[in-house]
């Protein structure tokens, strides 16, 4: 029992819980809003707001859209969004005035791999990617990477490859010559020949195991974007057994 709900975006993923249509999934997360809670929300698009005033109004719950407030802007990145919710919850937990507050931006994690050094963008799911994208070219991170590491979780191939081609034409953009699909050692981790599959169809490369990024790539020194699951990066920073092999 809540007395307080935050709801960042809503995306397609974990469908077949969830459902495969926006207000499905909504329906999923909003119940967490029941008996007097509070919610907040920073949905950008229309129709999830249509949608979340009709629930609130029938089920008597307290709404703030922090896009009608005019605290959120289409123009803000995930992070910045993201953090204009968290403290909107902030204020109400410690009974402050809530303002529209100026963030400057943190950036991503970083880590080393193998002499590398790694930036971390866990998105494991179209929308994800995309706000990922939207976040790396308003945050000016351009023509500093020489390496674009990616592996997934379970998903189907379609979601898989529209997340590589987002991230291929923003690295084409870019200057970022090569892009490398690997494996990694988890249950819920992309099996090998999808993945093989998946780079073959997108014209990127694939290498089997770390042995073999080694062997190919000489990364000692270079900067790399890690993407994808959560699962993978956890992988990269020792956290997990990178390769199957």
């Amino acid at each position: 029992k809540a007395d307080l709900v935050l709801l960042t975006s809503i995306s397609r993923d974990h469908q077949e819980i969830l459902g495969n249509r926006f207000d499905l999934i909504l329906g999923e997360k909003i119940a967490l809003a029941q008996d007097g809670a509070e919610l907040a929300t920073n949905f950008e698009l229309k129709y999830l707001r249509q949608k979340t005033r009709a629930w609130c109004q029938e089920h008597g719950v307290q709404w703030t859209d922090l896009f009608e407030k005019g605290s959120c802007d289409k123009s803000f990145n995930f992070e910045r969004r993201n953090k204009v919710l968290a403290f909107f919850g902030f204020c109400k937990i410690f009974n402050k005035e809530f303002c529209s507050p100026r963030f400057s931006s943190e950036g991503l994690l970083t880590f080393s791999f193998e002499g590398a050094t790694c930036h971390a963008m866990p998105a494991h799911n179209p929308d994800g990617v995309r706000k990922g994208v939207q976040f790396l070219k308003d945050d000016k991170y351009t023509n500093t990477y020489n390496l674009v590491l990616m592996s997934f979780s379970h998903r189907s191939f379609e979601d898989a490859m529209s997340m590589i081609r987002m991230i291929k034409a923003w690295s084409e953009k870019e200057g970022i010559a090569q892009i490398v699909l690997t494996v990694f050692e988890h249950p819920k981790a992309m099996g090998q020949e999808t993945l093989k599959a998946l780079a073959q169809t997108a014209q990127v490369k694939f290498v089997n195991d770390k042995k073999e990024l080694l062997e190919k790539y000489s990364i000692q020194g270079k900067t790399i974007l890690a993407l994808g699951s959560n699962y993978f990066i956890g992988a990269l920073r020792g956290r997990g057994p990178l390769s199957r092999g």
